[in-house]
């Protein structure tokens, strides 16, 4: 239903994987609907780039892709549309699919006139289009990994599904994700390989949960789920501890449930 839509969504997991840090906040309305803010902070790989010179439009560099990025807000629905008519191919017209990714936008950080990572943002999504975001998003094996339609928010009450960021859990999903599809010895080698790769980038994830009324209760525990205040929660880690199989957390309840007023 939204394989274009997968188009940009692989590119824009492989920036995360490489970048510095990821700084998100998901807001959960009381209406049911979820929103989500992100800043990707990539300033030392695209510093590294620029060394390099792949910073220019000319160079034959997998770098040279960010500046397809807008500087300003931009629907992620008019950047596939002047996508399909550049390579004319047909917009999708299905009506569901239209309204999800009219709900999403993109655009690049800039500092100083230098670029530094791309921001990204999910407009107030339905449960129904987080299901649909999920379901498109299994292309992808990271958040295929770290996704569970498990974890539900109704408006007053989130059931977090922490088992999935647990390293030994995490790690063994990955791993199957990325070699489920291999068919051939080889393609399981080069699905071994792209993990081992994974392992080397040790990005981090500063994740804020945000509602919009105070946090009554919290049921469960995990080392990676704190509050901060009344109507914040914090659940940051790195790429490194959730690869790191030999980590044993203290607390790692299979799911917290954050029930609000």
């Amino acid at each position: 239903m939204l394989k274009k839509f997968t188009f940009w969504l692989i590119p824009l997991l492989a920036i995360i994987l490489q970048a510095c840090a990821v700084d998100s906040v998901t807001t959960y309305h009381q209406d049911k609907t979820t929103s989500i803010l992100m800043n990707i902070n990539m300033k030392e790989l695209l510093g590294m780039a620029k060394n390099m010179g792949g910073d220019s439009a000319n160079s034959d560099n997998k770098f040279k892709n960010f500046e397809l990025f807008p500087k300003n807000w931009k629907n992620m629905y008019e950047i596939m549309q002047e996508d399909s008519e550049k390579k004319g191919i047909a917009m999708t017209k299905d009506k569901d699919s239209i309204q999800l990714i009219k709900k999403m936008f993109v655009k690049s950080n800039f500092e100083n006139n230098e670029m530094t990572g791309i921001a990204f943002k999910m407009d107030r999504l339905t449960p129904e289009e987080i299901k649909n975001f999920s379901r498109t998003s299994k292309k992808s094996n990271f958040i295929s990994a770290t996704s569970s339609d498990n974890t539900i928010w109704d408006g007053k009450t989130l059931t977090l599904d922490t088992e999935y960021f647990n390293p030994q859990t995490f790690s063994e999903t990955l791993k199957k994700e990325m070699t489920l599809e291999a068919k051939t010895d080889s393609a399981k080698a080069e699905a071994e390989s792209a993990l081992a790769m994974m392992k080397m980038f040790n990005t981090k994830f500063n994740n804020k949960i945000k509602f919009e009324t105070k946090i009554k209760s919290i049921q469960g525990k995990h080392d990676w789920v704190k509050k901060i205040d009344d109507y914040t929660i914090d659940m940051s880690f790195s790429f490194e501890e959730l690869l790191d199989e030999s980590l044993k957390l203290n607390e790692k309840d299979k799911k917290v449930i954050i029930i609000t007023e």
